[in-house]
């Protein structure tokens, strides 16, 4: 299979991720695979060595392959939850109708609302095969894409509305009972998501919070490149947007990662005014990010 990327339809980005990181991923390349004959077949053939190594799956356990693939078809997903499509409507759906691996070759289909939705996509991003199995967690995975449906070239940047917060959990497919305590849901699901994507992709992301009292009841998602500034703007009109993406903290985990710290020392010591308050307590820096961060005071001092 020669496919880099895929193009996914927006809604089927925003839909409900009840799916492991493995059939995301799967579900991805059967798309990139079947896209150019969606008008004209109504089932799809891939190599099962060729799906396995383009999702670069190096086990020999092949029961755990087969499960993942049975699982697409009792995968049930709700279609657009952000309401993308502006229109008051409602879809579930398999993400696969059927599946079989006979002599080696992959057969799936997909249902017919389905593959209507895919062949002529009025909303779509670009998703890298490549790029998705760098994360190590569904969680990220799904962020990530959502980055990248919202994200704007022209602009340089993206966001979402506000995101109820049960709007989000059911997009990132938490169940009912699951993290019911925000501490913990922020933790799992908004600060380790972003510090992966912000280790291994080209994103620098930030979720807002907006509060009722001290309930946190809505978040919103806010995306740009790594040291890149919109052009064509004023040092003035571009300050809100540098403000608006720094995030509010930053998890121990990113910050003792020399790479992350590699990427964004030139930023941090340009805008050193915006980052200062994320580094006023340095108690939990290992001892050579602690040293990264007195030589970032330094050259400010």
């Amino acid at each position: 299979m020669k496919k880099k990327e895929v193009m996914k339809h927006s809604a089927a980005i925003q839909s409900s991720n009840t799916q492991t990181l493995l059939q995301r991923r799967m579900f991805n390349v059967l798309l990139a695979n079947a896209f150019d004959d969606l008008k004209i077949k109504r089932k799809f053939h891939i190599p099962l060595t060729d799906l396995a190594e383009v999702l670069e799956y190096y086990s020999k356990d092949w029961e755990h392959f087969k499960k993942a693939l049975r699982g697409l078809m009792t995968s049930i997903v709700e279609w657009d939850v952000f309401g993308k499509c502006k229109r008051i409507e409602w879809h579930a759906s398999t993400l696969l109708a059927s599946v079989e691996i006979v002599g080696g070759m992959v057969t799936y289909s997909y249902s017919e609302f389905l593959r209507e939705q895919f062949m002529n996509p009025g909303m779509y991003a670009r998703i890298s095969l490549k790029m998705q199995n760098k994360f190590e967690s569904k969680y990220s995975q799904a962020l990530w894409e959502l980055c990248v449906d919202i994200f704007d070239e022209k602009r340089g940047e993206g966001e979402t509305r506000w995101l109820e917060l049960a709007e989000y959990r059911k997009f990132m497919g938490i169940p009912e009972g699951k993290y019911p305590g925000f501490n913990r849901f922020n933790y799992r699901v908004v600060k380790e998501p972003i510090a992966e994507i912000c280790k291994v992709s080209d994103f620098a992301v930030s979720i807002d919070q907006r509060s009722h009292g001290r309930k946190v009841t809505a978040l919103k998602v806010k995306v740009s490149r790594k040291n890149q500034r919109p052009q064509n703007h004023s040092t003035k009109a571009i300050m809100p947007k540098v403000t608006a993406s720094i995030p509010t903290s930053i998890p121990s985990t990113s910050i003792t990662d020399l790479t992350l710290l590699a990427t964004t020392a030139k930023e941090i010591v340009e805008k050193w005014p915006l980052y200062k308050p994320l580094f006023e307590d340095l108690s939990k820096l290992s001892p050579i990010a602690l040293a990264v961060v007195q030589g970032w005071q330094e050259k400010v001092a």
